[in-house]
């Protein structure tokens, strides 16, 4: 390990000329964090080279330093232009003292970054909420129909203007930000919770697109029900989202062209089908009370069909959850346990899941359902309790696939409120960041989330 660097390259445009960017680390040293590290500056991306001092991975977090004028000539100089090149040995550490700055640190949790490896970072340093642009009218030639599109940019999208981002489309958009839209007033406070998980800095930020429904039966249901005959036009909803909402963002948004997706009830349903069948287009998935009992199990039958699926999904996760009350808790956990024999061994189980009677009106305990889920799997994997709400959640040994219980929870937006959190919190996990206080980051949420 001696003479390796990590290579860390923060993106970020200053918008005042007498600002730079530095890097406090901790490298298992005595002046962890007291020392900045000088960062070399071209077109926007500011670059070092950091020793490893005594650990394999280091902690670091870019600090925005703004230089009084009469000294910003010449500390530009000592940090470096386009024209300088890099020592062998690395970047050398200035005192805050030497530099007389005014420092802002970077929003969010501490990032790692392992020795011999080189990483592109894009930090922010206000501390923002997110906003929204909301489109009354937008029109289908697929669908012919128009609907209302929110989408909420994440909190650094006007500060950080280089950043691109990957775009979280869900569905019942109604419900999501606002009450005045929603159904009976609840909702499910995508903003708060984006908002709070983005500063923590546990996932990388995302735009989230809510799409208003026109005809939610039919659009969500990719066949139609042989006892109402609704449903049917999922695969045209998901052309709508594929040709021509998807275009519109790219155009008007600065994505990064990676989409997931996610939704509840039937919702869950649209995006579980869209997950199995559209994997190029999905990759990753969450799916909160899917119906999975609709249609005499029409999806079980899918999923039972599908070929190669280490392949198509080898990239892929999805996140599963359910209430204890009505909700259909024990088909959730079943198609969560074949999806994850499918990661594990590529195999399709023995068994078909077990026809259901009509459902009880108390499923069993979640422990419960979790424990025989896990028994069911063969796994080592363990089931973990939060007292926050009372969840209760495991992520299988894949770790492609979580799947979380409320207890007590019934099928509402409430519920969905609630249990978001620990799903996007696994699925848009920042790899960059330390997660070591995420359980705590999450709860806190859940906390805020449940006082309001």
């Amino acid at each position: 390990m001696e003479g390796m660097h990590a290579n860390i390259n923060i993106h970020y445009k200053v918008s005042n000329p007498n600002q730079i960017i530095g890097i406090r680390c901790a490298r298992g040293e005595e002046n962890d964090w007291k020392e900045i590290f000088p960062t070399i500056h071209k077109e926007n991306q500011w670059t070092c080279d950091l020793p490893h001092g005594k650990r394999s991975t280091i902690e670091f977090k870019p600090v925005l330093l703004t230089i009084p004028s009469h000294r910003a000539e010449h500390k530009k100089h000592e940090h470096g232009s386009s024209s300088h090149s890099r020592s062998s040995s690395g970047s050398h550490p200035v005192s805050l003292a030497q530099l007389k700055t005014a420092e802002s640190y970077a929003v969010g949790g501490n990032y790692t970054v392992k020795v011999g490896e080189t990483i592109d970072i894009y930090p922010w340093f206000t501390d923002h909420s997110g906003s929204f642009k909301i489109f009354d009218e937008f029109p289908s030639k697929i669908l012919s129909n128009t609907r209302k599109v929110i989408v909420y940019l994440p909190p650094s999208y006007n500060e950080n203007t280089i950043k691109h981002y990957p775009v979280l489309i869900m569905q019942d958009g109604h419900n999501l930000f606002f009450t005045e839209s929603s159904f009976a007033g609840r909702i499910w406070k995508i903003p708060t919770t984006m908002n709070e998980l983005s500063r923590s800095g546990i996932i990388y930020e995302t735009i989230v697109v809510g799409i208003f429904p026109v005809n939610r039966e039919y659009e969500y249901l990719p066949e139609a029900s042989d006892k109402r005959g609704v449903g049917g036009g999922a695969d045209l909803y998901l052309d709508f989202i594929r040709d021509e909402l998807k275009p519109f963002l790219a155009e008007n948004f600065r994505i990064s062209n990676e989409y997931y997706i996610a939704g509840s009830s039937y919702g869950g349903i649209l995006c579980f089908y869209a997950w199995l069948t559209r994997p190029e287009e999905y990759k990753k998935c969450a799916c909160l009370s899917p119906s999975f009992r609709w249609h005499n199990k029409e999806l079980f039958e899918m999923v039972f069909k599908a070929s190669d699926f280490q392949t198509t999904h080898k990239d892929h996760e999805i996140y599963f959850d359910t209430g204890t009350i009505n909700d259909q808790g024990t088909a959730t956990a079943k198609m969560a346990s074949i999806i994850e024999s499918y990661f594990q061994s590529g195999v399709k189980p023995k068994k078909r899941p077990l026809k259901q009677k009509k459902p009880p009106r108390k499923d069993k305990t979640a422990y419960q359902i979790l424990e025989k889920l896990v028994e069911r799997l063969g796994t080592n994997t363990g089931v973990k309790k939060q007292s926050i709400g009372s969840s209760f959640f495991t992520v299988f040994s894949s770790g492609k696939v979580m799947f979380n219980v409320g207890q007590g929870h019934f099928h509402t937006e409430d519920a969905w409120a609630e249990r978001i959190p620990r799903g996007l919190a696994f699925l848009l996990k920042d790899t960059q960041r330390e997660q070591q206080w995420a359980d705590d980051v999450i709860n806190n949420v859940t906390r805020t989330i449940l006082s309001n």
